[in-house]
């Protein structure tokens, strides 16, 4: 059954609080590694324990899924900031952080020479509602485990 260090092949569908459907496995099953938090954290609290062939539905409150929204992560740039590239309401745009990291953020609004921001995830804030059938189960190689994802078919490519 699923547990820490499992490789966890599932069927999904993810629906909003509107009940439209937000994401779900198309042709292949997802594989991910139970337990190294490559999935929301109240995503694998619920897969814990499930056999395969068993099918689920249950939801994610905000807190244990993408976050609630955050002010902070709310703000305003200027338009010659973004160095002559196209902007337009709702665009995602990588931006370099204090740290160098990149920040992927939505464009929410233009206001003249303003630009406002949303860094928040898409999802931050919504409860989330899913159905899932379990497919298969296998154990993590070791090779896996140490990276902590899941390789192969439905799972994370290295990329040299």
């Amino acid at each position: 059954m699923i547990a820490n260090d499992i490789v966890v092949e599932i069927n999904y569908t993810l629906r909003g609080q509107d009940g439209k459907i937000l994401d779900q496995t198309r042709d292949e099953p997802l594989a991910y590694l139970h337990g190294h938090m490559n999935l929301i954290p109240g995503f694998e609290r619920q897969m814990t324990g499930m056999q395969p062939g068993e099918k689920k539905s249950f939801t994610v409150e905000a807190k244990d899924g993408y976050g609630e929204v955050r002010e902070d992560l709310r703000f305003g740039m200027k338009k010659a900031d973004f160095g002559g590239h196209p902007i337009k309401e709702g665009a995602m745009v990588g931006l370099q952080g204090p740290r160098g990291e990149t920040i992927r953020a939505r464009i929410v609004e233009i206001k003249g020479e303003e630009v406002l921001l949303d860094a928040n995830h898409p999802l931050a804030g919504q409860k989330l509602f899913f159905e899932v059938e379990v497919v298969k189960l296998r154990p993590g190689s070791p090779e896996e485990i140490s990276h902590g994802h899941v390789h192969g078919p439905g799972g994370h490519h290295h990329h040299h």
